[in-house]
């Protein structure tokens, strides 16, 4: 029998927001079918060579945590499949998706009544609405 605090051990880990396949490739920029071929081929790896995997319900969809995406899109980096705009363009999205169920959005801090620039507010606000990522 499991205790009272080993169960809230395993759920804490839930607390990181997780995405479906479709919605990761979103937020990468890329095609359901171009992540789907990566992951099942394990052509994702970490620097010190161990394969990337996302987590799986118990239909065996797929889910990838907020820190799975950012570690993809560093192996893209490094693979040379994203330039480092597109790197830094889907780190972006990845940061603001964090934020997407909170009151404030990540970039209130540039704003002018806190003394940042109206232009960078513009900027940020821009980049929402960005266009595919990386290579074509």
């Amino acid at each position: 029998m499991t205790s009272p605090d080993s169960i809230t051990q395993i759920a804490a880990p839930a607390l990181e927001p997780t995405y479906s396949a479709r919605e990761a490739a979103a937020l990468l920029g890329r095609s359901y079918s171009w992540l789907d071929q990566r992951v099942r081929g394990g052509q994702f790896t970490n620097p010190d060579g161990s394969v990337l995997q996302p987590l799986r319900t118990p239909g065996g969809y797929r889910r990838f945590r907020q820190s799975t995406l950012r570690d993809i899109a560093l192996c893209c980096y490094r693979h040379r499949w994203f330039m480092m705009d597109a790197l830094k363009l889907v780190l972006l999205k990845l940061a603001m998706a964090a934020y997407g169920d909170t009151e404030e959005p990540p970039w209130s801090s540039c704003s002018s009544e806190n003394g940042g620039s109206p232009a960078a507010s513009r900027r940020m606000l821009s980049v929402r609405t960005g266009s595919s990522v990386g290579r074509t």
